[in-house]
């Protein structure tokens, strides 16, 4: 045990057995048990409440090669789990593996698990095995029955290359799903690490159930290939990729005609879709990357070509519209105005319309107005 959390055990007669604490005042929260690591049951288990520091239970059986722990939450929220390890009853004993460390639950490039064995006499020798059962076969029982005869030397299990360390009863193993993508497929494993000391009682130790994922998602997008210039939203939608063990993040790239490369803004995404206004004219380019639980990646693209709008022109004569190709009676006054503002376009260049006024023909202005003078006004003219 740690300096956090001092445990104490008392055996008396052999049957009954009392746990005693001493925690640190900073510990916030926490509970603790009794555990037999070979049943793989609790015999007794509680939380940490103030004032109290012991219980007292009854071993169930002749004997149990048991796990005391202590899991406590501290002041910053981290939390710490802290063992003891006690032989109690008659003898033999069974040996097992306490796992310490583990992977993450989803992994893709290698399965790591590190622990300790522990024997109820110093220097006594064991086996041990590693097992990676799959979902089915857990629950199906047909994994327990594995176990049962895993150290019969007439079994031939399957053998995937891994790298297992020892230092005295501790070891670190670690198992390249890479590397053995023909062995070990995307499915959800229970590792087992199996310990027969030299009385030939074996345990079985159980890590945390771990999931294997090594495949890329898809990475799929839907979406027109060619609009016009616009200012109403387009949408890109996504929501077709898929992963077949996790849920999946989503990012969006944008390449933007003039080559300007950005990320969506809060009211161009959500999610799996994207809603783009195409406002400039030209290719724009869309990358879609998805990310599994796993860390497992994918990327696509869609192009898309937006092609420019012409502008619409409108003409006011002295404030009133004229419609293209008629004529119009000007009585013959000071002056007469001639408007563009009325002229419309689609997407950013709408705002930068060039005017050019021609009159009979003649180039007489680039303004969105023209004034045409009294002087010019006799008989008939196009403008």
């Amino acid at each position: 045990m740690g300096e956090m959390a001092n445990v104490t055990v008392t055996h008396e007669g052999g049957v009954n057995y009392s746990i005693e604490w001493n925690i640190d005042a900073s510990v916030e929260a926490g509970n603790w048990g009794v555990f037999d690591a070979v049943q793989r049951e609790h015999l007794v288990a509680g939380y940490l409440i103030d004032n109290v520091t012991s219980a007292n239970f009854s071993l169930n059986g002749t004997s149990c090669s048991c796990v005391y722990w202590v899991n406590t939450t501290w002041g910053n929220d981290e939390q710490y789990t802290e063992f003891r390890v006690e032989f109690l009853g008659t003898s033999p004993h069974t040996p097992f593996a306490v796992i310490t460390e583990w992977s993450s639950l989803y992994v893709r490039n290698v399965l790591t698990l590190q622990g300790e064995v522990f024997t109820a006499e110093e220097n006594e020798t064991f086996e041990a095995r590693f097992s990676l059962c799959s979902s089915d076969s857990y629950f199906s029982g047909t994994c327990a029955t594995m176990l049962d005869t895993i150290f019969n030397p007439m079994q031939n299990p399957v053998s995937v290359p891994m790298q297992w360390d020892w230092s005295g009863n501790e070891f670190s193993l670690s198992l390249s799903i890479t590397d053995n993508k023909d062995i070990i497929s995307d499915d959800i494993y229970y590792p087992y690490i199996s310990i027969r000391g030299e009385s030939l009682l074996t345990s079985h130790a159980l890590s945390n159930m771990v999931i294997i994922d090594a495949t890329k998602p898809t990475a799929k997008i839907i979406g027109p290939g060619e609009v016009n210039e616009q200012s109403g939203a387009v949408i890109l939608d996504g929501s077709g990729s898929d992963d077949n063990m996790s849920a999946i993040y989503f990012s969006w790239v944008i390449t933007e005609p003039s080559g300007a490369v950005r990320g969506p803004t809060n009211n161009e995404s959500l999610g799996s879709f994207l809603y783009i206004v195409p406002n400039q004219a030209g290719v724009w380019q869309f990358t879609l990357s998805v990310t599994d639980y796993a860390g497992n990646r994918n990327t696509t693209t869609h192009n898309m070509t937006v092609t420019n709008v012409v502008p619409t022109a409108v003409m006011y004569i002295g404030g009133m519209p004229a419609a293209n190709g008629t004529l119009h009676r000007l009585p013959e006054i000071e002056n007469w105005t001639f408007s563009a503002e009325h002229s419309t376009d689609e997407g950013d260049d709408s705002e930068i319309l060039n005017y050019r006024w021609l009159f009979d023909g003649e180039e007489v202005s680039n303004d969105v107005t023209y004034i045409l003078p009294n002087s010019a006004m006799t008989g008939i003219h196009e403008m």
